[in-house]
């Protein structure tokens, strides 16, 4: 063997040694990154768990109908109302069927309002209030008194 080829043989083993060297640190890489991503996903059963999970944070409490005088305060936007029950403001969703009687209250308007309360189980902050009906007060009528 001669020295020109065998330089060029030494030079071909030694650049197939890094081709094997470099694609096995890369798959190393590619499996360390990627595997572990796959390892990490749920398994099948805790689907179940987080559906279960979200129904009952969905769950409600009791749906509580009240009748009670309170002041007008406004309309917040197309579906929602503001009133002051013993001081306290309380939105109102309403559907619309009671547009008419809303608008023609003014802010301040004594009036009296059935709504019904309702709240999540797991959230007991989150109110979920609904008007059923409003009217003004006459004048006379006694104020503030709960039904």
């Amino acid at each position: 063997m001669n020295t020109k080829n065998f330089k060029k043989f030494a030079i071909s083993k030694r650049s197939s040694k890094h081709i094997v060297a470099l694609t096995l640190i890369v798959s190393i890489l590619f499996v360390s990154l990627f595997g572990q991503v796959a390892f990490a996903q749920p398994a099948q059963g805790s689907t179940s768990v987080k559906s279960q999970e979200k129904t009952a944070s969905r769950e409600r409490t009791p749906l509580i109908k009240k009748t009670v005088h309170a002041v007008y305060e406004g309309q917040a936007d197309g579906h929602t109302v503001e009133v002051s029950v013993y001081g306290e403001p309380i939105a109102l969703q309403f559907k619309q069927g009671l547009q008419p009687k809303i608008s023609s209250l003014e802010t301040g308007d004594a009036v009296v309002i059935t709504y019904t309360v309702q709240k999540f189980v797991n959230d007991p902050v989150v109110l979920l209030c609904n008007l059923l009906s409003i009217r003004k007060l006459e004048p006379g009528e006694v104020k503030y008194t709960t039904f």
